[in-house]
């Protein structure tokens, strides 16, 4: 808290520099979200994933497993797996991602991993297959967060040098986090509708239809040259590379 008040202490407004006004948050907010392809994948990449993180890591796998007889011990190592995974593979797949510029193509996979391995744990009902379906999280996980926000970054980038780059993130982190937190409501309305096996498959099914729509979005729209009003208006090609 301390370093953020001093940093927004430094931050003063400048004629040519980004908007710091007070509602420069929500101009910017709406601007971002008639970006069709920034909304995309917050809405249908960066939610989906963080909804079934929460909702299927942290409350629906310990219920599932524990009804499939697993005891709590080997359950807590099953759970471990996820973050082996993100930091084994995260860099790695950072790194992959940028130097082939795959950043779209990476959260597409990422969500259609995630969706397949739920789909999978939920088919059958194996103690094993609920743990690929969390290995599959952990892996997808790796591969998809820092593509996002290499993503969201060049998709506003039109929206960044009205309103600055901190604003861009900060919608993009706002929306995300509704999803961490309806993770375990969704998901544990799906429980309550249809038991936990139908759930499971329910949220992967969720993930897959997610992950279809954002590739839809990419492939029916266009980056498009920003009309933007603001302190100042500014035109500029707002790019995503496939």
């Amino acid at each position: 808290a301390i370093l953020a008040l001093r940093q927004l202490r430094q931050d003063t407004p400048t004629d040519s520099g980004p908007q710091k006004t007070s509602d420069s948050f929500s101009r910017a907010f709406f601007a971002l979200m008639r970006n069709a392809r920034f909304a995309g994948t917050v809405i249908f990449a960066a939610v989906p994933a963080k909804l079934l993180l929460t909702g299927f890591l942290f409350y629906l796998a310990p219920i599932y497993l524990t009804e499939l007889g697993s005891t709590q011990s080997e359950i807590g190592r099953y759970l471990m797996t996820y973050g082996l995974a993100n930091a084994f593979l995260g860099w790695l797949f950072a790194r992959w991602v940028d130097r082939w510029n795959l950043h779209v193509g990476a959260v597409a996979f990422g969500g259609l991993l995630t969706g397949f391995g739920l789909v999978l744990g939920a088919m059958w009902q194996m103690p094993m297959l609920v743990l690929g379906a969390i290995v599959a999280l952990g892996v997808a996980q790796s591969i998809t967060i820092s593509a996002q926000v290499a993503l969201v970054s060049r998709l506003g980038a039109a929206e960044a040098r009205i309103y600055g780059d901190a604003a861009v993130l900060s919608v993009f982190r706002l929306v995300e986090r509704l999803g961490s937190a309806a993770g375990p409501f969704v998901v544990g309305l799906f429980v309550t509708a249809w038991g936990t096996t139908t759930a499971m498959l329910a949220a992967g099914v969720l993930g897959l239809a997610s992950a279809a729509i954002f590739m839809l979005v990419f492939l029916f729209t266009r980056s498009r040259p920003a009309q933007l009003s603001g302190g100042n208006k500014t035109s500029v090609e707002g790019s995503a590379s496939a």
